[in-house]
C-alpha cells in the first residue's frame, strides 16, 4: 500500500554486486569499486527490525545490502545517500503487531524504528510500500514449515538469499532484506 508518490517510474532488475556506492559531483554513479554508471540505485528494501537491514538494486551494479544502522542519524544518512543515488522507491516490511516470542524491547524498536523510516521517506520524497512478511514469503514461495524452530526457519532463509545472490557476503541481518528485494524483482 503506498504511502507517498514518487516522480519517476525507476528499473526494477538488478544483478550482483557488493558495494554501496554514491554519486560524483557530476552525478552519475559512482561505487566503492569505481564503477560508473549512468542508471542510479533505484529500489530500496527495509528490513526495520533490531536485527533488520538494508538491501537496495542500482541497474548496473546490481544488489548490495547491509545491516540496519543503528542510530536515527545513521538511518537518515544512509536513506539520504540512496536517495542521492537515484533511488525513488521503498518497500519495508510491515511486521506484525505482535511477535511470538520476541522481547518488548526488541518490538518497541522494531515499531519505532517502521514510524520513524516512514517519516524520512515521506520527507525525503521516497515512494513508500509496506509489505506484510506473508506477502513477499509468497512471492518467493518461502513458508515456514509447521514445527520449525525460529533458529532453522531464519537459516533458512539466509541460505536461500545466499542462494539468490551468491556474490554478496549474506548475513542474518541482510537476508530478509534482500529477500523483500528479489520479491520485487
Amino acid at each position: 500500500m503506498p504511502t507517498s508518490k514518487s516522480r519517476s517510474n525507476p528499473p526494477q532488475n538488478a544483478d550482483d554486486a557488493e558495494t554501496l556506492g554514491h554519486a560524483s559531483k557530476d552525478g552519475a554513479y559512482v561505487s566503492d569499486a569505481g564503477k560508473r554508471s549512468s542508471q542510479p540505485a533505484a529500489l530500496v528494501a527495509i528490513d526495520p527490525g533490531v536485527n533488520g537491514g538494508l538491501a537496495w538494486s542500482d541497474v548496473d551494479l546490481g544488489a548490495n545490502a547491509t545491516r540496519m544502522p543503528e542510530t536515527d542519524g545513521d538511518i537518515l544518512d544512509a536513506l539520504r545517500k540512496l536517495r542521492d543515488a537515484g533511488a525513488r522507491r521503498i518497500v519495508m516490511e510491515l511486521p506484525a503487531k505482535a511477535i511470538f516470542g520476541a522481547g518488548h524491547s526488541s518490538l518497541a524498536v522494531l515499531h519505532r524504528n517502521v514510524g520513524f523510516i516512514q517519516g524520512v521517506a515521506m520527507t525525503l520524497g521516497f515512494e513508500l510500500h509496506l509489505l506484510p512478511p506473508q506477502k513477499w514469503l509468497a512471492r518467493l514461495s518461502l513458508k515456514k514449515r509447521p514445527g520449525e524452530e525460529q533458529r532453522r526457519w531464519k537459516n533458512r532463509l539466509k541460505e536461500e538469499a545466499q542462494r539468490r545472490f551468491p556474490h554478496l557476503r549474506v548475513t542474518l541481518n541482510t537476508a530478509d532484506a534482500l529477500l523483500i528485494l528479489a520479491s520485487q524483482q
